[in-house]
This record gives C-alpha cells, structure tokens and sequence, in this order.
C-alpha cells in the first residue's frame, strides 16, 4: 500500500493469519501490515491480503500493553462506525480509555460472509499475535452479527461474540463462548423472536436484551445498549 509515504509497513512478512473451518475454501494469507499513527478518531490501517485489502480503524492503548481488545464488524452496508448513530466509533474511544483496545473494519466483499468471516479473523490473528492481546471479543451488527457469531466459533483467539439486530445463525450452536444478544423489540427487518431462537440454541453463557421501542438500527436505545455493551465487554475481557 502506498500513500507518498503517509502509511508505515508494521509487518512485511507473509503469513496464514486465518484459520477457518473447512467448509470455507482456503486460509487468507496475510502479506503486510500499513498502518498512520496519530488520529483521534482511530490510526487507519490497512491488511494486504493475496486476496485484497482489508481496511480498518485502529484504537490502540498508549505504551502498547493492552491485553484485551474488541474487534467491531459491520451489516453488508460497510463502514467503520456501526449501527445506532455512530456506537462502533464512541464505544471504541470510551473503551480505550478503560484500556481495551478496538479494530473497526471494512470487509473487502460486503457480500460474501465467508470472505468476511475471513476478513474478521485476519484481524483477530493480528491482535493476539502481533499486539499481545490475550482477550478478544467480536461484536457485529445485522449480518455483521452472522460473521462475528461464525469466526467466533471458529477461531480459539476469540474469547467473547456480541450480536446485534442478528439474523439467525446456525454457528450459534457451536460458539461455546459468552454471548451477548441485543435487539429492538420493533425490528422490522430482523424480528426479536429470531433474538430469542439465537439465546436458546447458543452454546455457552447468553446474555440477550430486548430494548421496547427500538428498531433495526438500534438508534432509540443507543444509550442503554452503550452502556450494556460496555459492561458486558469489561466483564468478559
């Protein structure tokens, strides 16, 4: 990746960052690490992949000893910032002040969940073996939920998966791993009940809240799922 310099390689080797079950094709070889230090609103990185660039926002903790770190993925739409007026991109500052770091990130094909189950786990590889992270959660949003819930399951670098507004996900089965469930009672385009299957087919400790009035954005509740989320991610990590 070059940018008239604007972006330092922090890794240059290549290496299988991805591992997958094997109903997806093949692992996503990893070939390097750009990354610009110094915004407020999280250093953008990118991942250079045989496969495409994955693109990303990086919260880091200052002096570089975080252990616990979240990792926040998107609906298919895209974008860094989340669901509910921005909650990926307040959330991510806050937590960072409380010493848990975040990667926000852009799948390369919004479309194909087994290319973003990929994309999700490149990051989660990153953070646990090349910044130390020993506690990693993945939270998403709408289908974002669906390859948060799948990585999950798949990858032991994981520790905790958050959902929201998520569809329903037949990994859920396997997870194993602290759920957190958050829905808007009046969603409309995935409806609560789904919510309420996911808790009772998931393997492992389920959290879920259901917040009245809220839609599929979840933005009528961005409060009190700021503050749930939160304090379930400290707990969990």
């Amino acid at each position: 990746f070059r940018s008239a310099g604007t972006f330092i390689a922090v890794s240059s080797r290549l290496g299988y960052y991805s591992r997958v079950p094997r109903s997806f094709t093949s692992e996503l070889p990893l070939i390097a690490v750009c990354r610009q230090r110094g915004t407020k609103a999280g250093d953008p990185i990118v991942f250079q992949t045989t496969q495409g660039d994955i693109a990303g926002r990086y919260h880091s903790v200052a002096g570089g000893l975080a252990t616990r770190a979240v990792v926040w993925l998107s609906g298919s739409g895209g974008g860094f910032e989340g669901p509910a007026h921005g909650l990926y991109a307040a959330l991510a500052l806050e937590l960072q002040i409380m010493g848990i770091e975040s990667l926000r990130l852009e799948y390369r094909r919004s479309t194909r969940q087994d290319e973003c189950v990929r994309d999700a786990l490149v990051g989660a590889h990153w953070l646990t073996r090349e910044r130390g992270i020993e506690r990693l959660a993945l939270v998403g949003h709408a289908f974002g939920s669906a390859v948060a819930i799948t990585a999950g399951a798949a990858s032991e670098e994981v520790s905790a998966v958050a959902a929201l507004a998520s569809p329903t996900v037949d990994a859920v089965a396997r997870l194993g791993k602290p759920l957190f469930l958050g829905h808007g009672a009046d969603d409309q385009v995935q409806p609560a009940a789904g919510c309420l299957r996911l808790e009772q087919r998931a393997a492992g400790d389920v959290t879920c809240r259901i917040y009245p009035g809220a839609q599929h954005n979840l933005d009528e509740c961005r409060d009190a799922l700021s503050a749930d989320l939160v304090g379930w991610l400290d707990d969990q990590l």
